[in-house]
């Protein structure tokens, strides 16, 4: 018989009353006291961090401690919502207001009176929506479309994004007044790379599940777990999580499965890390100069190993990201933060 390691899933920390929210590392136990110290508040909260990071759970659990926890609990994605339709679902609208209208809705909103809305990725929200937000944060009432006067209601808002609102603001691409409201209580959920001590205890607890709902005795080979354990996971907690659901798929009832299960990008991002040890090696001595501090040490490491790799993949984002073992995204946030030319 093949064992999973329950050492292993046992470092998991679970969130108060909401299981599904795990945790072995110091950032998500200093996130979780921060959801803890502010839950007799009912200010709204601004959630950030990369897709698949949690922040939904982040979210369900701000609302677990609140005074609000006996009362709904509701996310709407601004993202998954065509935006034509946006305002309609999030305010509701009367008979006959528009085409299509053939019955009264009462909206997202009103639908979770005296609850918690979570709006998912409001970066996404159109411009022309954010107003009426605006009104509700501010004034507590909204105007359903076909109707002459506003209706209060008692709504908590907790948003979340993957996105810079700060740069879409300067931009033009997102209300300044509406980020300020958002922007009361903020939390950062970080990215599953910034706390890889959770990465094989959470591989460890996907495979358990995935195994009992499929009935198969399954376990990781000592190289699979070097390379999960190196990988990056550019889509982090989904991402993981669905990796190994689609490994268990595809599995016998009972093995020990290596590295040629795994999905590509993953095999292909860790066999460069042999290159990755390569460029630091390779990398120019820093230059010491006096008063420097350890952050513009490393940065000033950081911007050299990503030229070096630049010029290796002759510029190429592509190549250089998977060399990096990072995601083109992220290639192209350290160039712009670095200022790499």
């Amino acid at each position: 018989r093949v064992e999973i390691n329950e050492a292993e899933i046992g470092r998991l920390k679970s969130f108060k009353n909401l299981p599904d929210l795990l945790y072995a590392s110091r950032k998500m136990s200093e996130l979780t006291e921060q959801i803890t110290r502010i839950h007799s508040s009912d200010l709204t909260v601004l959630i950030t961090g990369e897709s698949g990071t949690g922040k939904d759970l982040i979210a369900r659990a701000i609302h677990s401690v609140s005074e609000r926890r006996n009362r709904p609990f509701s996310p709407f994605n601004c993202t998954a919502t065509p935006q034509e339709i946006v305002e309609a679902q999030l305010f509701g609208y009367r008979k006959g207001a528009f085409t299509g209208a053939n019955i009264d809705y009462e909206g997202v909103i009103r639908a979770v009176d005296g609850g918690t809305l979570l709006l998912d990725e409001i970066g996404d929200l159109r411009l022309d929506t954010q107003p009426k937000l605006l009104r509700f944060l501010q004034e507590g009432e909204i105007q359903p479309i076909g109707y002459t006067r506003p209706i209060k209601v008692n709504v908590r808002i907790i948003a979340s994004t993957n996105r810079d609102l700060e740069t879409m603001v300067e931009k033009g691409e997102f209300r300044e007044d509406l980020y300020h409201r958002l922007n009361i209580l903020r939390l950062f959920v970080p990215a599953l790379r910034q706390r890889r001590e959770e990465i094989l205890p959470l591989a460890q607890y996907f495979l358990k599940q995935s195994c009992e709902r499929t009935n198969k005795n399954l376990a990781f080979s000592a190289d699979v777990l070097i390379l999960l354990e190196s990988y990056d996971w550019p889509g982090n907690i989904r991402q993981l999580k669905n990796e190994i659901e689609r490994v268990v798929a595809f599995a016998g009832e009972k093995a020990t499965f290596g590295k040629s299960q795994l999905s590509t990008e993953i095999i292909q991002a860790t066999a460069n890390l042999k290159s990755n040890r390569q460029l630091l090696e390779t990398t120019a001595d820093i230059q010491f100069q006096p008063g420097m501090t350890l952050d513009e040490i490393l940065m000033q490491t950081e911007k050299q190993i990503i030229q070096k790799a630049l010029k290796q993949c002759r510029g190429n984002i592509r190549q250089t990201a998977a060399l990096l073992g990072i995601s083109r995204k992220g290639l192209y946030d350290k160039i712009k933060r670095l200022k790499i030319r």
